[in-house]
C-alpha cells in the first residue's frame, strides 16, 4: 500500500524473478488507455459478467492489445490478449501488418492472442461469447496443467522402463548402463506392453522428465552454427528420456531451458531441422517423434512421477493409450468405457475430439483383446 516508488519497483522486481519475462510484459502502470470501438465495449462487458477481469488498450504509443484478460491465479500477468476488427485493425495499412506481423510480434512477446471478428459478434454474439470463454478456460487449463521446471523431479522411480545413466547434469536411458545394480529392477516385464498390471498403485512405468539444466546464457547462441551440435545433443537427451513426445513438446523443453517465453515457428524449425534422421509418426492432434527406429504400435503407459504434472491428452501417443486398455481390460466393461479412460489417465473435462481419440484407443484395443 506504500506510494514509495522503491517499494513498487522492489516488488515488481520479486515479479520478474519469480515469473520471468512475462512480468514485464504485464506491467500495466501509464499503459491503459479507454476502449477503441463499441465492440471492444461490449465484447468486455459480457466477458465481465462471466468472471474474467478485462483491461482495455494494453501497451504504448500505438500498439496496443485491445482487451487484457487477467490470469485469474496470477493478478500480475495477463492469461491472452483479445484481438477485435476494431479502429487499429484498419489503421493498419496493408493485410499484412493486420493479419500476419502484428500477431506474430505479439505472440513474441508473450501473448496468447484470441481474434474476435465484429461480423460473428453482430451475427450471434452469444455464440461468439461462448467461443471466447471456452478458448480462455483452455489457455487457463493449459496453464495449470504445464509442469513446472522446478517442480521437476530428478530422481529416476524404481519402475523406470529402462536403466538409466549420468551424463553431466542430464540423466539418459543408456543400454551403457550398470545392469548389475542390484537398487534397479532386474526384471523389465512390469513395463512390457503385453503385461496384465496386477496392482494399479505398483508396477507403473513412468514419464520421465530429463532435467536440461539452466541453458539461458546460450539463448543468444540458439541459432549460431556452432552451437548445433550441443542443441542437437539437447533434444537428444529429451527424446531419449521422453520419446515418443511430439515434436512441439519436444521444442518447448528445449525453448524453456533457453529462457524462451514462447515457442514460435522459428525456434520450432531451428531444433526439428537437427534430427532428420529421428523416427517419427503422424497422429491427428500431431507428430510424434520416437528414440530408435523401433516404432511400435502398443507401448506401456507411462504414468506421471508423483508430484509431476500430467501429460495433456494431445500429447500421449496412440500406441500408449491403446496400451493402458490392455492393461485394464476392466474399462471395456465399464458403462461408458472412454471416461472410465479419462478418469485413469487423470483428465478432468473430456471434449468430443478427446473422447474420438479415446474411442479410437478403445477400438484398437478391443480388437486385440480375446
Amino acid at each position: 500500500r506504500s506510494s514509495a516508488r522503491g517499494v513498487h519497483d522492489l516488488k515488481a522486481f520479486l515479479e520478474y524473478a519469480r515469473t520471468g519475462p512475462q512480468a514485464i510484459a504485464a506491467r500495466i502502470e501509464g499503459s491503459q488507455g479507454g476502449f477503441d470501438s463499441p465492440l471492444e465495449e461490449a465484447i468486455a462487458e459480457a466477458l465481465g459478467k462471466r468472471g474474467w477481469r478485462i483491461e482495455t488498450q494494453i501497451g504504448v504509443s500505438g500498439f496496443r492489445i485491445d482487451l487484457g484478460v487477467v490470469h485469474p491465479d496470477k493478478p500480475g500477468a495477463y492469461l491472452a490478449g483479445i484481438e477485435c476488427d476494431g479502429a487499429t485493425y484498419h489503421r493498419s495499412a496493408v493485410a499484412r501488418d493486420r493479419d500476419k506481423i502484428r500477431e506474430e510480434v505479439l505472440t513474441g512477446l508473450g501473448w496468447r492472442i484470441v481474434r474476435v471478428w465484429s461480423t460473428d459478434w453482430w451475427y450471434d454474439s452469444d455464440c461468439a461469447l461462448e467461443e471466447i470463454h471456452i478458448k480462455l478456460q483452455a489457455i487457463l487449463e493449459q496453464d495449470r496443467s504445464r509442469p513446472s521446471v522446478d517442480s521437476r523431479s530428478e530422481d529416476v522411480a524404481e519402475t523406470e522402463c529402462s536403466t538409466n545413466a549420468e551424463i553431466g547434469n542430464t540423466r539418459l536411458p543408456s543400454d551403457a548402463a550398470d545392469s548389475t545394480d542390484e537398487s534397479r529392477p532386474s526384471d523389465s516385464s512390469a513395463c512390457s506392453p503385453l503385461f496384465a498390471r496386477q496392482s494399479p498403485t505398483n508396477d507403473r512405468c513412468i514419464y520421465f522428465r530429463v532435467n536440461l539444466g539452466d541453458a539461458v546464457a546460450n539463448q543468444d547462441r540458439f541459432f549460431d552454427t556452432e552451437y548445433a551440435d550441443a542443441l542437437r545433443q539437447m533434444a537428444l537427451a529429451v527424446l531419449a528420456s521422453q520419446g515418443p513426445i511430439r515434436d512441439d513438446a519436444l521444442v518447448r523443453e528445449i525453448a524453456r531451458a533457453h529462457g524462451f517465453a514462447r515457442t514460435g515457428n522459428r525456434i520450432k524449425q531451428r531444433v526439428l531441422e537437427l534430427l532428420p534422421d529421428v523416427a517419427s509418426t503422424v497422429e491427428p492432434v500431431g507428430r510424434f517423434l520416437w528414440p530408435d527406429a523401433n516404432v511400435q504400435d502398443l507401448l506401456p503407459f507411462r504414468h506421471a512421477a508423483a508430484g509431476d504434472e500430467r501429460r495433456s491428452l494431445d500429447e500421449i501417443p496412440m500406441p500408449e493409450l491403446v496400451g493402458l486398455v490392455r492393461e485394464l481390460p476392466v474399462i471395456l466393461m465399464s458403462e461408458d468405457p472412454a471416461i472410465a479412460l479419462a478418469r485413469e489417465i487423470g483428465l478432468a473435462r473430456l471434449s468430443q475430439t478427446g473422447r474420438s481419440r479415446l474411442e479410437e484407443a478403445i477400438s484398437r484395443a478391443s480388437s486385440e483383446i480375446p
